[in-house]
């Protein structure tokens, strides 16, 4: 290839790596924006997580003990202390599990001394022990 025949090749290249520089900084400034957001977002949830905690442990309830529990526990008490006092089917409806299964880890909570359960007619409700 001729010199003269090179100058258009090597100006689309140019203009190639141009359009590419131009991507990436699109992609980057775009990236930045997103990650600031996730970053507030997350800072959002700290701060409500570290608000629940006070008013969990201000009201007797020691948050820690949650992380001590088996994931399964776990997922029952958090439920619970969303919901406040609910049934089993109350909380097999958040946590997507039977009925019976939420039951016997209700009873197991409250075996730990972690749950108080209250019959209602037919129902029984159960809620976090508060000492």
């Amino acid at each position: 290839m001729k010199t003269g025949e090179m100058l258009p090749v090597l100006k689309e290249i140019e203009e190639k790596i141009k359009a590419i520089q131009e991507a990436q900084k699109e992609i980057t400034e775009i990236t930045e924006r997103n990650t600031a957001l996730i970053n507030e977002n997350i800072r959002q949830i700290i701060y409500k997580l570290r608000l629940e905690a006070v008013q969990i442990e201000t009201s007797g309830f020691k948050p820690s003990v949650i992380f001590d529990l088996p994931d399964h526990l776990r997922s029952t008490i958090r439920t619970l202390m969303d919901l406040g006092e609910a049934t089993a089917e109350d909380i097999c409806s958040q946590t997507g599990r039977s009925r019976s299964l939420e039951s016997a880890y209700l009873n197991h909570l409250k075996n730990l001394g972690y749950v108080e359960k209250k019959r209602k007619g037919q129902l029984v409700y159960y809620k976090i022990k508060f000492k």
